[in-house]
């Protein structure tokens, strides 16, 4: 596919670790990082086994990401891959964003183990976009920032042909990257899970990590909207929530913010919040914020 895996460290002549997310994995050969998708062959050689694979490809509403100010009621072209950074209990894709997890008996596991990965080159995919007229391409379903190597070969091919480039993410990526990223990146819904460090942790995440993400796509001139998943136990503390919508405000009050309600999943199967408490929160929000979805 000429996508060369990337942000590999060595030492001594030997590639020791991954540097592309705030996780620094350390690898041996015959290893693999924490998202599962990228590590060392036994040799000791980088590899991305998932890179320009894909595990569905949908046409959506641009709306669905969600993406509410940006290319409104026009259709865009998904890509989900395999694997992810973070690991949050109640992840609603779980079974292409961790397949190797505790349930490997599950039939979404087994739907995963039969399921035939499609290998797109970047031109390929640009050409997908151009034969189905969407005005963008979203990297999405999983985390898109693993194979962020792949985004970037696609990037220069869809600014040529005039489709935006969207990016769903946790957000979750080093300073290096990010920078790669955002200068071709035209939009991005940004997942802010929580607003406390240990409610980060909890989902395998770095809370510090997300909010430079967010400030630097925002600075960079990319179109951001963040998304809130209320999940009872982990991000559905009042006053967490009140210290993110001021967090927001302060960087930009015209960031649009989406307001979503957890629901049962992979192994975490607290009852979701009451609808009342997303009225709550969006209530509050709309306070300081100028869009506010929920």
């Amino acid at each position: 596919m000429d996508v060369e895996p990337r942000w590999f460290a060595k030492e001594g002549g030997r590639v020791v670790g991954c540097r592309l997310c705030p996780h620094n994995c350390a690898l041996a050969p015959g290893g693999m990082g924490r998202c599962g998708a990228r590590g060392l062959d036994t040799g000791g050689r980088p590899v991305s086994p998932y890179l320009g694979k894909f595990s569905a490809i949908a046409i959506d509403p641009i709306e669905k990401k969600p993406l509410r100010r940006f290319l409104p009621a026009t259709a865009t072209l998904s890509f989900g891959g395999v694997g992810c950074n973070m690991d949050c209990p109640f992840c609603q894709n779980w079974y292409i964003a961790h397949p190797e997890d505790s349930y490997k008996k599950h039939e979404k596991c087994e739907a995963f183990e039969s399921l035939k990965l499609t290998p797109l080159s970047p031109n390929e995919l640009v050409d997908l976009a151009v034969r189905y007229e969407t005005p963008s391409v979203s990297f999405t379903y999983n985390e898109p920032l693993i194979s962020l190597e792949y985004i970037l070969a696609c990037a220069p091919l869809l600014r040529e042909r005039d489709v935006a480039l969207v990016m769903v993410t946790n957000g979750m990526v080093n300073a290096g990257p990010l920078a790669e990223l955002a200068a071709v990146c035209d939009a991005a819904n940004v997942d802010l899970k929580a607003f406390g460090a240990a409610s980060y942790a909890r989902m395998g995440g770095d809370l510090v990590a997300v909010l430079a993400t967010v400030v630097a796509l925002v600075r960079a001139g990319v179109h951001v909207e963040l998304t809130h998943l209320v999940v009872p136990g982990i991000s559905g503390e009042l006053e967490e929530f009140s210290r993110l919508v001021d967090w927001i405000a302060a960087l930009d009050p015209t960031i649009p913010l989406h307001i979503t309600r957890y629901r049962p999943e992979r192994y975490f199967d607290v009852p979701p919040p009451p609808p009342e408490a997303i009225a709550m929160r969006a209530a509050l929000a709309r306070e300081k914020l100028s869009f506010v979805y929920g």
